[in-house]
């Protein structure tokens, strides 16, 4: 004889797949939206609230139908004024009908504005919770025994839910809860103070430029005019060559000028001689008259030797680094200002400016990596050679120290005159005072420590 198998109500089956998708939701706002809507395939209504009630004051989370809550509508200000009386007479488990009398006469006047006659509470009991939760439905019928006795059976399926996702606990007490008391708690807070302990390298980073450890200034060799640049910037040159001219107007002028007094005190001298012979106040005069023709040779030695510093050469092989030609053109200098260096390209190395306030230790022979704008991928290796002693002020107007480094050997040297970061590396630390150096010593100058 074969057992007949009865097949499970429909209502049974809604039930089922109700608190399936509970317990399937993995956030708050995700099963707010399960409460609030899936709930009408069980038991009908015109609509729904999700709601969260501490110290007697309503926190309205979901609403049927919408998105997201409005909280400067008219609707929502009513129902805050609602749910402050709904928190008082809220008892127990147990669904709980309102009824529109229950509440004050300002709010009861406006009820039928937004919402139908029947009002059934619904209680979500959440275990260990400071808070509880709440669903509001509405209709206009009354709602029977057994829907309610059905939602109180759904009400604890999405209480139980609540708490597993913690929506009625604070933070704190969410985090006690779910470690207090566990072993993976007590070592993952020993491993984390430990992991302060790991040694780490320090570093700090700092603006650099690729330049030449050596080079040569070439500077002006007397106060003038520059009438001529005759080289461009960045070329490479050769020992000998003119770089620039200055103007020689006025050398030449007092060179002619020599020139012709010069002849004069030659004839002076000469008939003085002749004089001599014969006259002896004439022989006086010609030690004077041989005095000035001397004088005169100097000043003309003298003025040819500033005629050949007018034009300026190049003392040995490299690369001109300067600005613009147009610039130093017709431009008056004086003796010793530096218009350009001459650089050996095969000298390249840093010049990093490292700020005070991210200092690390700056010994010789630390390691350097220079990250290059052009190619920032591609980082190349250097050692630092020699750090100032005290701070100077960088291009950018930051209090930094100038650092002076050199490229790894088998490194290929960048061009002249290339920007990039350079990072410097220290000495080795712990973990804990890389990530809490510079809070520390925030606090310090704040509070005067």
């Amino acid at each position: 004889m074969q057992e007949t198998v009865t097949a499970p109500a429909p209502a049974l089956l809604e039930f089922l797949q109700l608190e399936a998708s509970a317990r399937a939701a993995l956030t708050v706002t995700d099963l707010g939206f399960v409460i609030v809507n899936e709930t009408y395939r069980l038991i009908p209504y015109r609509q729904a609230f999700f709601c969260t009630v501490s110290d007697n004051r309503f926190v309205l989370n979901t609403i049927s139908g919408l998105a997201a809550v409005d909280s400067h509508s008219p609707f929502y200000d009513w129902f805050m004024q609602l749910g402050t009386h709904l928190a008082v007479l809220m008892n127990g488990n147990q669904p709980q009908a309102v009824e529109r009398s229950a509440v004050p006469a300002q709010i009861y006047d406006e009820w039928q504005e937004w919402l139908p006659e029947v009002l059934l509470l619904v209680p979500l009991p959440v275990r260990d919770a400071d808070a509880s939760n709440v669903l509001i439905l509405v209709r206009e019928e009354p709602f029977s025994d057994d829907e309610q006795h059905t939602l109180q059976a759904l009400g604890q399926v999405y209480g139980h839910a609540l708490s597993a996702l913690g929506s009625a606990l604070p933070l704190h007490r969410r985090l006690i809860q779910q470690y207090a008391g566990r072993r993976m708690f007590t070592i993952g807070a020993v491993l984390a103070a430990a992991a302060l302990f790991i040694p780490v390298q320090q570093s700090s980073l700092g603006s650099a430029e690729v330049t030449p450890l050596n080079y040569s200034t070439i500077s002006s060799p007397l106060d003038g005019v520059i009438a001529q640049v005759l080289i461009k910037p960045n070329e490479h040159v050769r020992k000998g060559r003119v770089l620039f001219r200055l103007d020689d107007t006025t050398i030449r002028n007092r060179l002619e000028s020599a020139n012709r007094t010069m002849g004069v005190a030659k004839s002076e001298e000469f008939l003085s001689r002749q004089k001599s012979f014969s006259d002896l106040q004439s022989r006086g005069e010609l030690a004077t008259q041989e005095a000035r023709v001397r004088e005169k040779g100097n000043t003309i030695g003298y003025m040819r030797e500033l005629l050949a510093k007018m034009d300026v050469r190049a003392p040995s092989d490299g690369i001109v680094l300067f600005s613009d030609p147009t610039e130093w053109e017709g431009k008056p200098v004086t003796t010793g200002e530096r218009i350009m260096m001459l650089a050996d390209e095969a000298s390249a190395g840093m010049t990093i400016w490292l700020p005070a306030a991210d200092a690390v230790t700056l010994e010789a022979g630390r390691r350097v990596k220079l990250f290059l704008h052009t190619d920032p991928l591609k980082p190349s290796d250097g050692v630092i050679i020699r750090s100032s002693y005290q701070p100077l002020v960088s291009p950018d107007g930051i209090a930094s120290y100038r650092i002076t480094a050199e490229f790894a050997a088998g490194t290929t040297r960048p061009r002249l005159g290339l920007k990039g970061t350079a990072k410097v590396y220290g000495e080795r630390v712990s973990l804990g005072y890389y990530l809490f150096r510079r809070p520390v010593s925030a606090l310090r100058q704040h509070f005067g420590w």
